[in-house]
C-alpha cells in the first residue's frame, strides 16, 4: 500500500476474497504501475495470496512540479527508465561526428 500511495496511485478496491488479498488501483503510467509490482513482487514473489487488478490511467494525466523536480526527474516518473535511455542516446548521437562534416 505504501508504493501504491507514494506512486500517486488510486486505490479502488481492497478486500478479501476467500483466502486472497483483493487489490484493485489505478497508476498514473505504465512505469508508475511498474514500480509497484515491483514492491509487490519484494513480498511475495509468487502472489500466492493476491488477486491483483492494476490498470494504468487513460487519457491525459496532471502532475503538479514541485520544488527539486527536472524535467529528467518528471519524465521519468511518466515513463520509468526508458526516458534515460532515450536522453543517453541521443547525447550520444549528438557527440557522434558528422560523416559530412569537412567537406
Amino acid at each position: 500500500l505504501d508504493a501504491i500511495t507514494k506512486e500517486g496511485a488510486q486505490l479502488m478496491n481492497l478486500n478479501i476474497d476467500g483466502n486472497q488479498l483483493y487489490l484493485k488501483a489505478t497508476a498514473d503510467s505504465e512505469s508508475s504501475k511498474d514500480r509497484i509490482w515491483d514492491a509487490i513482487k519484494k513480498v511475495d514473489a509468487t502472489f500466492a495470496d493476491l488477486k491483483h487488478d492494476i490498470e494504468v490511467k487513460s487519457g491525459v494525466q496532471k502532475y503538479t512540479v514541485q520544488s527539486g523536480d527536472s524535467l529528467s526527474k518528471i519524465a521519468k516518473h511518466f515513463y520509468g527508465e526508458r526516458a534515460e535511455v532515450h536522453r543517453n542516446r541521443t547525447r550520444q548521437r549528438d557527440c557522434q561526428p558528422r560523416s559530412d562534416q569537412g567537406r
